[in-house]
């Protein structure tokens, strides 16, 4: 059964308020033809009833469950979560990146949490980014590297396991590689809202330039690598860009949550502004958390 017996019981034995068991209900699995187990996933608020697509003998469970049991991206772990509720009901288009999209589960989480808000996700690897595309249907995939500057990229670990990929620009590399700036450029009427960074240790070269993005994000979590390369300096780039903004930062399992003190949304496009003026008057929709 999908999800095991050990997976279960960490779900309906930890009753902190941003656990699994008080979000989800789960069905047992079943097996498709080409392999893939399949675990539906439905909210207990009923704003969620989705398939769940997992590769058996993979890193695809581990990540399910630090997203849908754990709540590694529940905003109920954090003093300040009622703010960042407040500021998603003040946007019209809310805008959140997940960068190192892996197989969509953080993606289809964050569809569930704040369902007005249109979510980018960009994942590097093929195979990942095919479970990606069937995993979260409705957001924008991208098959792309992150990267500080447009070019090419390769995987420099393919043996890895599938949520550990590690990526590196060359100039021959079969992958294209974008930048968070070409993300917002193709979004004009979105307000950048949260920004979710696991890039296996890509976030050195990521913060190496190119970071006036960052600031535009209210919300940014990111799981740094420094562990992984002792003595690399990995997220040196990172802290030396962030420290220079006004922003709060909350370590919360094996992520950073880095939170915008003056947390409101940034500078609207024209465009925007024409969207924040037809709505009104109106009430936002709630959020389903």
């Amino acid at each position: 059964m999908i999800p095991p017996a050990r997976t279960l019981a960490k779900m309906f034995l930890d009753r902190r308020p941003h656990r699994g068991g008080h979000e989800f209900r789960f069905r047992p699995h079943y097996r498709q033809q080409d392999g893939t187990d399949v675990v539906r996933v439905m909210a207990k608020d009923g704003a969620m009833d989705a398939r769940v697509f997992l590769r058996p003998a993979s890193s695809d469970l581990l990540n399910f469950e630090q997203i849908f049991l754990g709540g590694d991206y529940n905003v109920h772990r954090l003093p300040r979560q009622q703010e960042i509720v407040e500021l998603y009901r003040s946007m019209r288009t809310p805008l959140i990146v997940d960068l190192g999209a892996n197989i969509g589960l953080a993606s289809l989480y964050f569809q569930k949490s704040w369902p007005r808000a249109t979510v980018v996700a960009v994942e590097p690897d093929a195979d990942n980014f095919r479970m990606l595309c069937r995993n979260a249907p409705e957001v924008t995939p991208i098959h792309a590297a992150i990267a500080s500057e447009r070019g090419r990229a390769t995987i420099v670990n393919p043996d890895s396991a599938a949520w550990g990929y590690q990526t590196r620009l060359a100039h021959e590399g079969a992958i294209e590689a974008i930048t968070v700036a070409d993300i917002l450029e193709r979004h004009p009427a979105c307000q950048p809202f949260i920004c979710k960074i696991d890039i296996e240790g890509a976030e050195k070269e990521l913060f190496s330039k190119n970071t006036d993005w960052l600031a535009a994000f209210p919300v940014v979590i990111i799981e740094l690598h420094d562990w992984m390369a002792p003595g690399g300096a990995t997220a040196r780039n990172f802290l030396r860009r962030a420290a220079d903004l006004d922003r709060d930062f909350l370590v919360a399992g094996e992520n950073v949550w880095s939170i915008a003190n003056r947390c409101q949304p940034t500078t609207r496009s024209a465009a925007n502004e024409a969207l924040f003026k037809d709505a009104s008057g109106r009430q936002a929709d709630e959020i389903q958390l």
